[in-house]
């Protein structure tokens, strides 16, 4: 069982700007590709499932869209 989770983004644009915020908010992240993806290049951010839902809502704050959520 994994502690991570993925969150999918559109593109490593996204991905790096969420990226920023989530780290100026002190959540610990990792840009990684995103396994079978669909949407374009498939990068995603790896966060702690505990700060998962955190970062989803900053992510939505910001005006950065996310494609989906997954386990790592």
């Amino acid at each position: 069982m994994t502690d991570k989770s993925v969150i999918s983004v559109s593109s490593v644009t996204y991905a790096m700007k969420g990226a920023e915020l989530l780290a100026k908010n002190g959540i610990k992240r990792r840009v990684t590709k995103v396994k079978n993806g669909t949407n374009g290049c498939s990068y995603g951010l790896s966060v702690d499932k505990k700060n998962a839902d955190r970062a989803l809502k900053l992510l939505l704050q910001e005006g950065i869209p996310y494609n989906g959520i997954t386990s790592e």
